[in-house]
């Protein structure tokens, strides 16, 4: 299974245990079979593991999910699009891995303006700027960029997250993430963008998700997306052929 998969899958089964109010993948079938067992069409019904969920080593299917969303109702959206927030949730999946076309959506739905920008031919640099440039102004990050302040331990932004100086939630973390995504995709401002990222990885990333236990997780497939790309362009850089197919058209 692919991570991010297990990362949805892992995040989905604790909002159900949350909604179902149990410690445990025991506790929520049992709870999912009381709750069912109440629907008279579901009487006699076969009981369904969530052990296998709890973990991440199995994902649900569409039926097992919308089972659950019938009994458990806003549990299905946590699946299919992301972590709940105030009036909806979160699209962290597209951030995360979605095409272009979906990573420019997150950032409309975080902000209708970058919408407007993105329609009229706005490069990527003001479009970080409208999301950022009040936390930290550009040339401010340009000059921190090579310096300790922007290596994860001792990074400006960690220390001031630490310090409660940063305001952090998981809508901005969510439109980080797209930025930083759309800097890959265009081999655009990567390395201005990646500052951003970085200050989230020593604390407020996992702190965000604390409740879904995907902080681990999460900080992993990150950290290899960014190694990755760092990879990308270091290839680039020595005018070497992409790694895979070349008739596949598919990401390394």
């Amino acid at each position: 299974m692919d991570l991010i998969h297990k990362i949805r899958t892992i995040a989905w089964y604790n909002a159900v245990a949350d909604e179902a109010g149990a410690k445990s993948a025991y506790e929520v079938a049992k709870v999912v079979d009381e709750l069912r067992s109440e629907m008279t069409e579901n009487v006699g019904t076969e009981s369904k593991s969530f052990a296998g969920y709890a973990t991440g080593k199995v994902m649900p299917s569409k039926g097992t999910v919308q089972m659950v969303e019938e009994v458990l109702p806003w549990t299905s959206s946590v699946f299919d699009i992301g972590p709940k927030v105030m009036g909806g949730n979160a699209p962290l999946w597209l951030a995360l891995g979605g095409s272009e076309q979906w990573v420019r959506s997150v950032l409309v739905w975080y902000d209708k303006e970058l919408g407007i920008k993105q329609a009229s031919g706005a490069p990527i640099y003001d479009l970080i700027q409208h999301v950022l440039g009040r936390m930290l102004p550009g040339q401010i990050v340009l000059e921190l960029l090579d310096s300790d302040l922007a290596k994860p331990e001792t990074h400006v932004l960690a220390l001031a997250y630490r310090e409660n100086l940063l305001p952090m939630n998981l809508e901005l973390m969510t439109a980080i993430i797209a930025l930083w995504r759309l800097t890959m995709i265009h081999n655009k401002n990567f390395p201005y963008m990646n500052f951003f990222m970085t200050g989230l990885y020593e604390k407020a990333l996992s702190d965000l998700v604390e409740s879904y236990g995907i902080g681990e997780l999460l900080l992993d497939y990150c950290k290899k997306m960014e190694n990755r790309h760092w990879n990308v362009l270091g290839r680039l850089s020595r005018g070497n052929f992409h790694d895979g197919d070349p008739v596949s058209h598919e990401d390394a």
